[in-house]
């Protein structure tokens, strides 16, 4: 008989290992997640149902126990929790990287995950309906305030298929759905790409990039995992050119942290490039916005450095004159072309989804610095793999394999 996934209500963990102990002996309750493993012969599964701390049951399949391993590891990163893993930080006290004639910072935390990467789904994807017992869910759901949850949407899309094709994971308003394009320019979405049907046009994914690598020989090089790999590493640039802003706003030379991505997957991503911390770069050197630009984003203060903002933001620049519809395109041209440009009004409207401004602003940074903070990610970045069928872990570099390794 298969083990029991036990989702817990996340404001009842606290307690729930007791209540679950009313029922069966046998618990293993996960370090960083609220879900808890229960054999399969060793409570009946309606005794922990009429349990008040318990909001879904499922079987736990060996895919699902390795995948919940993975998501309760990128939990404690996430937490902040030291680990074997940790990279960067500058203690008060020690020399912070600096640019000349640019602020200098006072100290930073480790290497931070800026985003959850989740690239897998069953082949039959299109034709599984999302569950309320999803224990995958469940865990997005707890760590979806405190990292963006990147999803792909699926590649399993048939256009005689009445019914949406998104993989269920992909469905969450807690993730980022990210379907591909054909092509590098976002024209034309890939054929395969999951998306919304007849019976719900409205349930597409929230963006799309291109689903290929630049380094592809064969067809089975493409796919949405490659758009939410992309993706995924956007996503680090905005939450660090975000961070820059909060430093900025907070004048105290508060410094910006690396960034990095936690990537689950069934087998490892080609050959590792080790990671060693850039030297002199154990965090992101701090660089000024223009006089007086940040101050109308003082009613954000402790709201741009966050997942939400790093959603919103990503979602701003890909609506802008998209070349697809009706989910808009996003790659790292328009991205920085978007940052570039970017004034305190049109971050105040990507977050709180004010109206744009109507009159011309000065961006917040001076010419090109978008363009080096995305040079010091890439340089940076780390890139936190797990393993499932091994319950392996690994950190490299290049999330994105454009480049030979």
């Amino acid at each position: 008989m298969a083990d029991l996934s036990v989702l817990i209500d996340r404001d009842r963990t606290a307690d729930a290992i007791g209540e679950l102990a009313t029922v069966t002996s046998a618990i293993q309750v996960y370090e960083h997640i609220p879900i808890a493993v229960v054999p399969g012969d060793g409570a009946e599964e309606g005794a922990l149902r009429d349990l008040s701390c318990v909001v879904g049951i499922e079987p736990l399949t060996a895919d699902r126990r390795g995948i919940l391993h993975g998501l309760d590891r990128a939990a404690a990163i996430i937490g902040g929790r030291r680990h074997q893993w940790t990279v960067g930080g500058v203690e008060p006290g020690r020399p912070y990287p600096y640019v000349e004639g640019q602020p200098i910072g006072v100290a930073a935390p480790p290497a931070i995950c800026a985003a959850i990467n989740l690239s897998l789904g069953d082949r039959h994807d299109a034709l599984v309906p999302t569950s309320p017992d999803d224990s995958v869910i469940h865990a997005l759901h707890h760590v979806s305030g405190r990292t963006v949850c990147v999803v792909a949407a699926g590649n399993g899309h048939d256009p005689t298929y009445r019914f949406e094709t998104l993989s269920p994971w992909a469905e969450s308003d807690d993730v980022l759905a990210v379907g591909a394009t054909d092509d590098e320019a976002g024209t034309t979405v890939a054929h395969y790409s999951a998306r919304g049907g007849e019976r719900r046009p409205d349930l597409d994914p929230d963006v799309l990039a291109w689903g290929r690598s630049a380094l592809a020989t064969s067809e089975r090089d493409r796919g949405t995992s490659f758009a939410a790999a992309r993706v995924s590493g956007l996503i680090a640039v905005v939450r660090t050119w975000l961070s820059m802003l909060q430093a900025n706003l907070s004048g105290d030379g508060t410094g910006v942290p690396l960034p990095g991505v936690f990537v689950i997957d069934k087998e490892f991503i080609g050959a590792p490039r080790p990671y060693a911390v850039p030297d002199p770069f154990p965090a992101i050197p701090l660089v000024a916005t223009r006089p007086g630009a940040v101050e109308a984003l003082r009613p954000l203060d402790g709201r741009l450095d966050t997942p939400l903002a790093s959603r919103a933001v990503l979602t701003a620049a890909a609506a802008t004159d998209s070349p697809s519809s009706p989910s808009p395109f996003i790659s790292e041209p328009r991205l920085l072309a978007w940052l570039e440009h970017a004034t305190a009004h049109d971050i105040a409207a990507a977050i709180d989804g004010d109206a744009p401004p109507t009159h011309p602003e000065p961006p917040l940074f001076d010419p090109g610095i978008a363009v080096q903070i995305n040079r010091w990610v890439r340089g940076a970045m780390a890139i936190w793999e797990w393993e499932i069928p091994s319950a392996r872990g690994r950190m490299r570099h290049d999330l994105i394999t454009d480049r030979p390794t």
